[in-house]
């Protein structure tokens, strides 16, 4: 019989407020609204009562997991030395002064840790496309979606389109739309070729293979373009 390492279990919400508190990450009042701003930031979604990090969740913990600011001793150390500066337990104006200078000291080793580093992806708004798409699926399966959100939050909108892509693979196929076939016929036609048998039975098939010869077309014209250059030159 052979062992395999199960991976850890998801959290659902109370377990994620104890590993927390285990931690000493957080307060008592702030530990709740921790998993609040990672779903709205589509960083984390809950599923059936668990939270289940997103693919954009992902790339960010995988990206800073070993910088000094995403340590969670460290932060802990932090939000301790808070609380004996609130509660009394350490002289106010040193505790204070060494505070400050720890988060400067820890401010510029972050910096140093982070250049080069791209994190364009989090700031940059979806595409028109990728709205217009994600309203599409949206309204087929009848999820509820912020639409304000989805124009604006690019890991949101793009967490929507891959949630709901994954339901349309379920769907039994449906048949070309009439625009696609006539489209497809005129391609045919053009270049000599056949449609394939599975594109005139499924839209998805039909659009992936439409794509694919018009991506063709495109490099042979610049293929041709580039070539006839190169003629131009050596005369």
């Amino acid at each position: 019989k052979k062992d395999f390492t199960k991976p850890p279990p998801l959290y659902t919400s109370a377990s994620l407020i104890t590993a927390m508190r285990k931690l000493g990450l957080g307060t008592e009042a702030t530990r709740h609204t921790y998993e609040k701003v990672l779903i709205k930031r589509g960083y984390l979604k809950r599923v059936k009562g668990k939270l289940i990090p997103t693919p954009e969740g992902l790339k960010l913990a995988e990206r800073i997991k070993s910088l000094s600011f995403a340590s969670p001793e460290e932060t802990a150390r932090w939000e301790k030395l808070l609380l004996e500066i609130a509660f009394g337990r350490a002289d106010k104006d040193r505790g204070f002064k060494e505070f400050l200078e720890g988060i400067k000291k820890l401010t510029q080793v972050s910096i140093k840790e982070l250049e080069g580093e791209d994190f364009s992806y989090l700031s940059k708004k979806p595409s028109q496309k990728m709205v217009k798409y994600a309203l599409s699926l949206a309204k087929k399966f009848g999820k509820e979606v912020d639409e304000k959100r989805l124009r604006e939050d690019y890991p949101y909108c793009k967490g929507v389109i891959e949630e709901l892509s994954k339901e349309t693979q379920k769907l039994p196929p449906e048949p070309p739309t009439q625009a696609q076939l006539n489209f497809a016929k005129s391609i045919a036609q053009e270049k000599g070729i056949e449609i394939p048998e599975k594109a005139l039975k499924d839209k998805r098939e039909m659009a992936r293979w439409l794509d694919s010869v018009v991506e063709k077309g495109k490099k042979r014209s610049k293929g041709k373009k580039f070539a006839g250059r190169k003629g131009k030159r050596r005369r």
